[in-house]
């Protein structure tokens, strides 16, 4: 679940509280996945910006 709505671009504060953890980190480390269709997302992102 955590994933799923990551990849949507939910806020991590959002799912924080959501899903009732203390740390936002505890909602990043345990509960969120990168996936390799994520990763090259978020590379074309930065490279989009670099050739501004």
């Amino acid at each position: 679940m955590c994933t799923h709505y990551a990849a949507l671009g939910m806020d991590v504060k959002a799912l924080q509280n959501i899903l009732g953890h203390t740390d936002a980190s505890i909602t990043m480390n345990i509960y969120n996945h990168s996936s390799f269709e994520r990763t090259e997302k978020e590379v074309q992102r930065i490279e989009k910006t670099i050739n501004l």
